[in-house]
């Protein structure tokens, strides 16, 4: 699978989080490649601060507060711009959304959750992407559902990259 990943650092101190090396084994899981049948694909992530993900969060979702990541799917932003659900492409790639995520919020986390800066943010990408693909959390039987599917990506990717449990 080839993944265009465009980022916008918003934040300098995410330069030292390797989102491309995360993102790349995170889309040749078993379960990410069975879900997607476009082969090549771009999202985009915009590192941030708290400051500016609260001003997101508040803008897109009503809720006037800080938090960790935020993901809007390109087939809800296609639904809204387009009623003929066209696919939207950039450079011939299936667009799947777009990525908020929060310097000091996730930082804050980690340190809260006793866990490494960089496996509490690849939960969140983990988190994250799968929003992209249109699962979420309102429920109680969907929480459920997504968070076994993000451990069940979290112990794969584990096996790649690190050594102590996610």
């Amino acid at each position: 699978m080839i993944v265009d990943l465009e980022i916008n650092y918003r934040d300098e101190r995410w330069r030292r989080f390797d989102f491309k090396k995360y993102i790349n084994i995170l889309f040749r899981t078993d379960f990410v490649l069975s879900k997607i049948r476009n082969r090549e694909i771009s999202l985009s992530l915009l590192a941030c601060n708290n400051k500016e993900i609260k001003i997101l969060n508040n803008a897109y979702l009503g809720k006037n507060k800080i938090t960790n990541v935020l993901a809007w799917p390109a087939e809800q932003i296609n639904d809204f711009c387009n009623p003929k659900k066209q696919v939207k492409k950039i450079n011939n790639k299936k667009f799947l959304g777009d990525i908020a995520i929060s310097f000091d919020y996730c930082l804050k986390e980690a340190k809260m959750y006793k866990r490494s800066f960089d496996k509490h943010c690849c939960h969140l990408l983990v988190h994250a992407v799968l929003h992209l693909m249109g699962y979420d959390h309102i429920s109680g039987n969907d929480a459920s559902k997504m968070q076994k599917i993000e451990y069940r990506i979290l112990h794969k990717i584990k096996m790649q990259i690190f050594q102590k449990n996610i």
